[in-house]
């Protein structure tokens, strides 16, 4: 018994979908309790949900199709309400709210599950845009390939406000993808013809959720596009029916053309990738905190390590133009770059100043391609 106030019908695959991507955003433990909760809003055949993070940096809005017998908007604990629908089988599910809860109903089934709806009048107004700028379009599978291949290099020191997450910046020709930490960066660009430059930094955390909104939302024909569009103090990605609002940060990014700048490197080596991995793994079994060496020689590249555990070492062959020397780095910092690349073989740059040893190392993919660009820069340590 008792009145009703929302009854909708809905696929439980699209209700799962909608709120695996409501808890990305909201956070584990709010300061304000009403944060953990999303807003589901049904009307006019479709339930649009809402979600935030603690203090609005971050919000997301979607959109899907269902039956509604009574529209309505209610509020409840998304994490909770997501690890329910979870337990239902594929096929519809009624959601009813009567009396503050909210009752889940598998249909077909005797399964319910019951929660408590919170007042949606304390939820605070999440940021629209005005539609006032024109959004810059761009596929939405070659953002997230780009985000992917950076991601290792952004910063996860909250304290470090100008790294920590990613750049993303237009041109007018190329658009760049770019994060870095300290003793690593990694670039990828990509040839876009755009009329007005922008440049976009976006935290770390919506970055990793940009990334995996595209990628959960890539079974559908209609998501092959993404809109990026800045609008007052927060910048709009939009993708298909899902929509992630991203504050503006007060910060610029660091200044990374001028550390790309620093490495005008002639001298290279080519090798294989997996090879390569390969050897650093073998020579990361003996190193002490991960510390390894490279031996670059005209003819041979040496991978290798000693600590009190021992020593080990692998070489292959190789034809180099530059110094004779050895550099100091760490395994995760090489294994790192390799593994965001998809090529079967890298260059490795090296700088030839009077001490080569502590020049950064520029890791580059041996590719054709003439439209995307790659820089993966490790700055080595003293031996």
């Amino acid at each position: 018994g008792g009145f009703m106030s929302l009854d909708i019908t809905i696929a439980q695959r699209d209700l799962s979908k909608l709120l695996a991507k409501a808890v990305a955003v909201v956070v584990d433990k709010p300061k304000k309790p009403i944060r953990a909760r999303v807003i589901l809003d049904a009307r006019d055949g479709a339930l649009i949900a809402k979600a935030a993070d603690d203090d609005i940096t971050m919000s997301i809005s979607m959109r899907c199709t269902c039956e509604v017998a009574l529209p309505g908007v209610v509020a409840v604990n998304a994490k909770d309400l997501y690890a329910r629908v979870q337990l239902h089988a594929p096929g519809p599910v009624r959601l009813v709210e009567r009396a503050g809860k909210l009752e889940l109903l598998g249909l077909g089934t005797k399964r319910k599950h019951v929660l408590s709806t919170a007042t949606v009048a304390d939820y605070p107004s999440l940021p629209e845009p005005s539609g006032k700028t024109s959004p810059i379009r761009l596929m939405s599978r070659s953002l997230a390939r780009m985000l992917t291949h950076v991601e290792y290099a952004m910063s996860t020191d909250e304290q470090r406000t100008n790294v920590h997450g990613t750049a993303i910046e237009f041109d007018g020709k190329w658009m760049n993808v770019v994060a870095l930490d300290g003793r690593v960066m990694a670039r990828i660009a990509s040839e876009f013809a755009n009329d007005a430059p922008l440049k976009l930094f976006v935290q770390r955390n919506a970055a990793v959720q940009l990334r995996k909104i595209i990628e959960a939302s890539r079974t559908d024909i209609e998501s092959s596009a993404i809109d990026i569009a800045v609008d007052g103090a927060n910048m709009f990605f939009t993708i298909a029916s899902t929509r992630l609002s991203v504050k503006m940060l007060s910060v610029e990014f660091a200044p990374w053309r001028m550390a790309l700048d620093s490495c005008k490197h002639t001298s290279m080596v080519e090798v294989g990738r997996s090879k390569l991995i390969d050897m650093v793994k073998s020579a990361a079994v003996a190193a002490k905190e991960g510390y390894i060496r490279i031996d670059f020689a005209p003819t041979t590249l040496r991978v290798w390590t000693e600590s009190d555990g021992g020593e080990s070492s692998d070489d292959v062959d190789v034809s180099y133009n530059g110094k004779t020397f050895t550099m100091g780095l760490t395994d995760k910092a090489i294994l790192d770059v390799l593994n965001a690349l998809e090529c079967d073989a890298v260059r490795l740059l090296v700088g030839s100043s009077g001490d080569p040893g502590l020049d950064p190392l520029l890791v580059r993919p041996v590719t054709d391609k003439t439209d995307e660009q790659f820089d993966g820069v490790i700055m080595p340590r003293r031996l």
